[in-house]
């Protein structure tokens, strides 16, 4: 099986990979440490061209980032880049698999979608994917 995974570089994405790699599997490693950002379009786009003779079987989008602070202290720059790779990449990549999933003659493919979720603290501005709160 051959499969993308996003965030690849270090935690779960590591791990996923290593185990990925362990059980005989290839996988493809998008990472900025190997200058594929998600939150670009075009950079994904011409990614997954690299891939259309070969078409991965899944997607796994593990790729994100929180940026813990208060919210009297986090940039909008900050908050619009949690936005850029944790919503906007996956986005990108799961129609990027779909699209050269389909145009191979496929009907089906695997995406996942793995969430971090972080603490709470006295006027913290906690992100989820998808979804935000504020809590005190």
């Amino acid at each position: 099986m051959k499969v993308v995974v996003t965030g690849s570089e270090r935690g779960i994405g590591k791990e996923i990979a290593r185990e990925l790699s362990r059980r005989g599997h290839f996988f493809y490693s998008f990472s900025r440490f190997n200058d594929i950002d998600v939150s670009n379009y075009e950079c994904v786009k011409n990614a997954f061209k690299e891939l259309e003779d070969e078409p991965p079987d899944a997607i796994i989008n593990n790729a994100g980032i929180v940026r813990l602070g208060s919210i009297f202290e986090l940039t909008e720059k900050e908050w619009k880049e949690q936005f850029d790779v944790n919503l906007n990449g996956v986005f990108y990549c799961s129609k990027e698999y779909a699209r050269i999933a389909k145009d191979k003659g496929g009907k089906t493919g695997k995406v996942s979608l793995l969430s971090k979720q972080s603490g709470s603290y006295k006027f913290q501005f906690i992100y989820r994917r998808g979804t935000k709160t504020i809590q005190d």
